[in-house]
């Protein structure tokens, strides 16, 4: 069985994975940010930081004047064009804001090396098999 650190760097990959490719993950903007907010919440009830948590991410809908909206949709409605990428990077760029106000410990560092391996190794296989 995980420890809880084990079950909380899981979680803390998991999101910077969101971060990086977020709609493999979400699928949609809308999808982003309802895995993001699934995640947090739970990071937050491990750390017994649910408070915090709360106000950290009202805090962050209010700087971005989302009423009773949240990003997703707040974004949507203000870019009628928008595309899901753009959507999708826009919830990315303020749940990053909240995961910092929370002090979450997102392996950024291992998870850029992560990509960049992996986006190697593509472009490798790509130039063999041409």
């Amino acid at each position: 069985m995980k420890t809880s650190q084990e079950i909380v760097n899981y979680l803390c990959q998991r999101i910077g994975q969101i971060y990086f490719r977020p709609l493999m993950y979400g699928g949609t903007g809308e999808g982003v940010g309802l895995a993001l907010s699934i995640y947090h919440e739970m990071l937050a009830e491990i750390y017994e930081q649910q408070e915090a948590f709360t106000l950290a991410i009202r805090t962050r809908q209010a700087e971005e004047n989302c009423e009773a909206f949240d990003f997703s949709r707040r974004y949507r409605e203000r870019n009628p064009s928008a595309s899901e990428q753009e959507i999708a990077t826009y919830v990315v760029e303020q749940w990053r804001i909240v995961s910092k106000r929370l002090n979450l410990p997102i392996p950024y560092a291992s998870l850029r090396e992560a990509f960049r391996e992996n986006e190697r190794l593509r472009n490798k296989f790509l130039d063999e098999e041409q």
